[in-house]
C-alpha cells in the first residue's frame, strides 16, 4: 500500500482520465511503469526544456509503434501532471514542518485499498458500523508516511456511516489564510465523536481501528484485533469475589499503554520492509508486557455506601449550604453536589441516581446495564442525559455560567 505518487491505481485512473485505452494501460504496466513517480522519470526530459524527443521515443518504446498525434496529446498531459505531483510531494517532504495537514487520499487508492482489503479478509464484515470512516484511515496513512507511530484518541474512531451523516451539517467560521494574511470563511463539517459508552460500541470503535491500520498498512488486522479481543475478555471475564471487572477506563490506558510501548520499540520506523511490517513482528510480544497487562487486573470493589434519593431531578444548586438536610425523604441527607457540577441534575426524571465521577471522568466502579453503583452513566446537564460526561457536553459552560 503506498502513496500517491507510488500507487498504481491512481496511475490507472490518471491514464484513464487523460484519454488513453486499456490496451495502451496495459502496455504501461507492463513496461513496468506501474505508477506517477515512474512514469515522471521514464525519460530525461523535463517540463521546460525545448526537445521532447527523448519522452516521445520512451512513449513509442512502450507501445511498440509510432503514436497518433492525440495518443502524444494526452501522454504530454498525463507526463506534466505526473512530474507536478512528484515535485509537490518531494518538496513536502524537504520542506517538512512540524504540524503537517493530513493528506486526504485520492479516490482510485480509497477504493483501491478498500477492494483489497474485502477480498483478503474473507467473512469480516466491512459494513455499516465496523467500516473506518475517511478521516481515520487518512490519519494511519499520514501517520505510515511519517513513519512514526502515534495514538488516536477513541473518540475519534468513527465509522462511514457516521462521516456521511455529518456532511450536510456545516459550521461557518473565519481563519486567516497562511499564505495572505487575510480573513475567509469556512465552511466545515463538525467534528464527529464515536460513541464507545458501552462494550459493544468499544468493541465496534476498535474493530475499525484494526480495519483502517491494515489499510495504511501498518499492521495486520488479525494481529491487531487479537488485542481487541484481550481487551474485551478482561471486560467480559468473571472477576474473582470482592473484586470488579476492568472499568472503561482502564481498558483506554491499557490500549493507550500498549500503543506507548510499539512506538517505543519501532524507533527505526514503521514502514512495510523486505522482512515484513515491524509492528506484526512485535505486537503480540508487547501486548503481553507486564506494564501493559498490569493495567488490565480487577481492582478490589468499592465500600457500598447507602444511596439516599434527593428531589428527583432539583439542581444540587437547589441544597443549601452543606447542612446536611436537603428536599427528599424525611430524615435523609442530600448527598453534597461536587463544586464543578453545581447546576447539574442529581436524578433523572424518575428518581434514579446520576454518576458523579462519570460526569467528571473520575468514575473507576463496574459499569451494567448503563449505570455503576454510584448511579446511572448520562450526561447531568439539565435537559440532555446523552450518555456522554457533563464536563463534554456542549451546553455545560452555559450551567456554568447560570
Amino acid at each position: 500500500m503506498a502513496s500517491f505518487i507510488e500507487s498504481q491505481a491512481v496511475l490507472e485512473a490518471r491514464l484513464k482520465a487523460a484519454g488513453f485505452s486499456d490496451d495502451v494501460k496495459d502496455k504501461f504496466i507492463a513496461a513496468g511503469i506501474t505508477c506517477l513517480s515512474q512514469l515522471a522519470f521514464m525519460s530525461s526530459y523535463s517540463p521546460g526544456a525545448n526537445d521532447e524527443s527523448p519522452l516521445i521515443d520512451a512513449f513509442k518504446d512502450i507501445l511498440a509503434r509510432d503514436p497518433s498525434i492525440g495518443e502524444k496529446a494526452n501522454m504530454r498531459r498525463v507526463f506534466n501532471e505526473a512530474y507536478a505531483s512528484v515535485t509537490a510531494e518531494m518538496r513536502q517532504n524537504v520542506e517538512r514542518v512540524e504540524e503537517t495537514t493530513i493528506r486526504k487520499l485520492s479516490q482510485p487508492e480509497r477504493h483501491d485499498r478498500y477492494i483489497k482489503q474485502v477480498a483478503r479478509l474473507t467473512g469480516v464484515s466491512i459494513k455499516g458500523a465496523t467500516e473506518p470512516g475517511d478521516t481515520l484511515v487518512d490519519a494511519f496513512c499520514s501517520m505510515y508516511e511519517d513513519n512514526r507511530l502515534r495514538f488516536i484518541e477513541w473518540e475519534k474512531y468513527v465509522s462511514k456511516d457516521q462521516e456521511m451523516q455529518a456532511e450536510g451539517k456545516k459550521i461557518t467560521s473565519f481563519a486567516v489564510d497562511q499564505g495572505t494574511g487575510k480573513l475567509k470563511i469556512e465552511n466545515k463539517s463538525p467534528d464527529e465523536k464515536a460513541d464507545t459508552s458501552s462494550d459493544i460500541l468499544m468493541l465496534q470503535a476498535l474493530t475499525r481501528r484494526s480495519l483502517a491500520m491494515d489499510q495504511a498498512n501498518l499492521v495486520s488486522y488479525t494481529k491487531m484485533q487479537s488485542w481487541v479481543d484481550k481487551l474485551v475478555k478482561c471486560r467480559t471475564d468473571e472477576p474473582p469475589p470482592g473484586y470488579s471487572s476492568p472499568s472503561m477506563r482502564q481498558i483506554m490506558l491499557a490500549d493507550q499503554k500498549l500503543f506507548i510501548e510499539l512506538a517505543d520499540r519501532t524507533r527505526s520506523g514503521i514502514q512495510s520492509t523486505v522482512a515484513g511490517r515491524p509492528l506484526d513482528d512485535i505486537i503480540e510480544v508487547v501486548m503481553y508486557l507486564n506494564e501493559v497487562t498490569c493495567m488490565l487486573q480487577p481492582l478490589p470493589k468499592a465500600k457500598e455506601a447507602s444511596v439516599v434519593r434527593d428531589s428527583g431531578g432539583e439542581p444540587y444548586a437547589r441544597v443549601k449550604g452543606g447542612g446536611g438536610k436537603g428536599k427528599g425523604k424525611k430524615g435523609g441527607k442530600a448527598s453534597r453536589m461536587p463544586s464543578d457540577l453545581v447546576g447539574c441534575r442529581s436524578h433523572t426524571n424518575s428518581g434514579s441516581p446520576i454518576c458523579y465521577g462519570f460526569n467528571l471522568k473520575t468514575c473507576n466502579e463496574e459499569v451494567k446495564s448503563g449505570r455503576c453503583s454510584k448511579g446511572f452513566h448520562i450526561c447531568a446537564v439539565p435537559r440532555c442525559g446523552k450518555h456522554h460526561p457533563a464536563v463534554d457536553c456542549p451546553s455545560f459552560g452555559s450551567v456554568k455560567k447560570s
